[in-house]
């Protein structure tokens, strides 16, 4: 994890680095005034995508140092994975890796691949706590990236806890990743509630061949992000299938509302990876992985009015 000073944007200047491993990796990361939570290797870690949460802590940006780490039984070289992490139903191994953090308040709400979701207090960051999880690999099948790729909390009062989270798998397998509403009320006991999927690459099955039909290209889910106008709003990025909005003002039945769909590019089909929304402007950042470039959007559908129903009832 690097450090700059970016007083002068046109000129950064580098302040410190951090090394989680020597040749290790990093990966999706959150950040408040003192510390970064990251995904990433450690010194522990099995060989492989096997990146658990580490805190770092920059209140020196000139000498960053490791506050603590986080990980799931099996991810260290002397420890065996519990059953639940070992084999997907189809016998592939299971993924069990750190991929993107979302920060809130003192909690951190992890996709951990196909661990599924994980809930983390971090209100002493020197002892960060596993607070719940949920795994749904097995009974659903992660893939060869593992599962889970965003968890994405529902912020309806910025002084309260979120109570929903709107949670991605990233799968290129068929059918692809879809995303899912979680019940998070019960904090000790998060619940599916509902999922949210484009039909036409997720649920055609041939009852011939007894298996999934799916179009060429990468179709799976990929990064959502809130419109901060409406916690019942949010834009999700599909890889092959652009951009989506989705209204949850009834998280037990999401509804698509909008699309943009960028022309292909010069790689095989489009590759939308994420969309970013200026609270200033309203405007929408969409990338493309393939060669799009940047798109700016504006969102001129209906904004929700309310926020979403209760999910535990």
């Amino acid at each position: 994890m690097t450090f700059h000073d970016v007083s002068n944007p046109q000129n950064p200047q580098p302040l410190g680095f951090y090394l989680t491993r020597a040749n290790g990796a990093t990966h999706g990361f959150e950040i408040d005034d003192r510390f970064v939570y990251a995904c990433a290797t450690t010194p522990e870690s099995k060989p492989g995508s096997t990146h658990e949460v580490a805190i770092i802590d920059y209140s020196n940006p000139r000498n960053p140092v490791l506050a603590s780490t986080l990980h799931i039984q099996g991810q260290h070289v002397v420890e065996t994975y519990a059953p639940q992490d070992q084999l997907n139903p189809d016998g592939t191994p299971q993924v069990i890796q750190c991929h993107e953090i979302n920060l809130y308040k003192n909690r951190l709400y992890v996709a951990w691949r196909d661990a599924g979701l994980v809930i983390v207090y971090v209100s002493d960051a020197f002892n960060p706590a596993i607070i719940s999880r949920l795994d749904y690999v097995p009974p659903f099948n992660g893939g060869s990236l593992g599962a889970a790729h965003t968890s994405l909390p529902v912020v309806v009062d910025e002084n309260e806890h979120p109570t929903l989270v709107v949670h991605t798998d990233e799968i290129f397998s068929c059918p692809p990743g879809f995303g899912r509403i979680i019940d998070i009320l019960t904090l000790s006991n998060p619940q599916v509630i509902s999922s949210y999927r484009l039909p036409h690459i997720d649920d055609n099955f041939d009852f011939a061949t007894g298996e999934f039909v799916c179009p060429e290209g990468q179709q799976s889910i990929h990064q959502p992000w809130p419109d901060f106008r409406s916690p019942s709003l949010f834009y999700q990025a599909w890889y092959d299938q652009g951009l989506r909005a989705w209204d949850i003002s009834n998280p037990f039945l999401p509804r698509e509302v909008g699309y943009y769909l960028s022309p292909p590019s010069e790689a095989p089909g489009r590759h939308t990876r994420e969309a970013f929304q200026d609270p200033d402007t309203g405007l929408i950042y969409m990338t493309d992985g393939n060669g799009g470039g940047l798109t700016v959007l504006r969102w001129t559908g209906p904004i929700p009015a309310t926020p979403p129903l209760p999910g535990a009832r």
